[in-house]
């Protein structure tokens, strides 16, 4: 018997056809959404498994392309070797695996950076293992060019540092994320609001959290205006209180997370009464009180992994002619860090 039900089984307990259970585990939309969301729950409770070789097979029937692809991915990890895992990469790595057992496939690790690993040699051991389909993490730098022929590989690059090949990829919402900030934070009565980021880190996002900041700032009276703090990737500390004392905004955005702590080093009470919104919000700052902007690290994986696959079934391989960008929206988290919604907007 067979360790994964079959749409069969879950047809019998869902009272409805085989070909009904098939199209609503495809969000076939002749499946009226209650009838889908029903299906799909029963197969979720029963630990129903899509076959990828069947699903690909069903792709290419009218083709009659042969199907000898692995059911496995590539995540490649592209940080310096040995460098310690926070815990955006630890959800993002969450989602890819979780998705890709969802569809079927496994996920195999590798490591760009390690001693003896070279692009070239990192290829070689994809094709001698048959493996299409690979996931590129980002990089610590920006603008990172990789000499890598990926010919019969579907890819996807996480955010912007990866230049070269121009592949498909999966971003956070750095832009997005400043104006659901500044949304939030003026419903609540806060007017002088400051941005402080590391430049370098910007820079690997396009700039996106600069580029709203000053679009934002282009609609104050001069009386809210704030200049940007943008320091090099080491010094935002050194440069933090100067412009805190020159400044003094109401609530500091950064992705910073050491931001409280530099206000009580300025001045003893002081950052009880300076609110602190954290961008790039990730699971540790919850136990912390810490109000942010969470990016949704664990869909940029899942949406990284479908990506792949859906490029895979497609028969897509190689640098596409014209990429595509998924970017992930993110959301507001409540905290401690900021004053309370004002009653009218609960």
């Amino acid at each position: 018997m067979s360790d994964s039900p079959s749409m069969k089984s879950i047809a019998a307990l869902a009272g409805v056809s085989v070909m009904t259970v098939s199209r609503a585990l495809r969000k076939h939309p002749e499946v009226k959404a209650a009838t889908r969301e029903r299906i799909q729950k029963i197969a979720t409770e029963l630990g129903y498994r899509k076959n990828p070789f069947i699903s690909a097979l069903m792709e290419h029937r009218r083709s009659g392309k042969p199907i000898d692809i692995p059911p496995v991915i590539a995540h490649v990890h592209c940080f310096p070797h040995g460098t310690v895992v926070r815990r955006n990469l630890i959800n993002i790595r969450e989602g890819i695996l979780r998705q890709a057992q969802q569809q079927g496939f496994t996920v195999d690790e590798f490591f760009l950076n390690e001693p003896g690993m070279t692009p070239h040699r990192l290829v070689d051991i994809l094709r001698s293992r048959n493996i299409r389909g690979a996931i590129f993490e980002h990089f610590f730098d920006h603008d990172v060019t990789l000499d890598i022929d990926l010919s019969g590989i579907a890819a996807v690059a996480l955010a912007h540092t990866l230049k070269r090949p121009a592949l498909n990829r999966v971003v956070i919402g750095e832009y997005l994320s400043v104006e659901i900030a500044v949304a939030e934070l003026r419903s609540r009565g806060y007017r002088r609001i400051g941005l402080a980021i590391y430049g370098r880190q910007d820079e690997d996002a396009r700039i996106r959290r600069e580029s709203a900041w000053l679009l934002y700032q282009t609609s104050l009276p001069d009386d809210e205006k704030i200049p940007l703090l943008k320091s090099g990737r080491y010094n935002l500390e050194e440069h933090f209180p100067s412009w805190y004392e020159s400044h003094r905004p109401e609530v500091i955005l950064s992705t910073y997370g050491r931001v409280p702590k530099l206000l009580e080093g300025i001045k003893e009470g002081l950052s009880k009464k300076v609110g602190y919104v954290r961008l790039g919000w990730n699971d540790e700052d919850r136990a912390h009180g810490i109000a942010g902007i969470d990016p949704d690290w664990r869909q940029v994986g899942v949406s990284a992994a479908n990506n792949v696959i859906e490029q895979i079934y497609r028969g897509e391989f190689g640098v596409p002619e014209k990429p595509i960008v998924t970017m992930i929206e993110g959301r507001w988290v409540d905290g401690k860090t900021v004053r309370p919604a004002l009653p009218h907007c609960q």
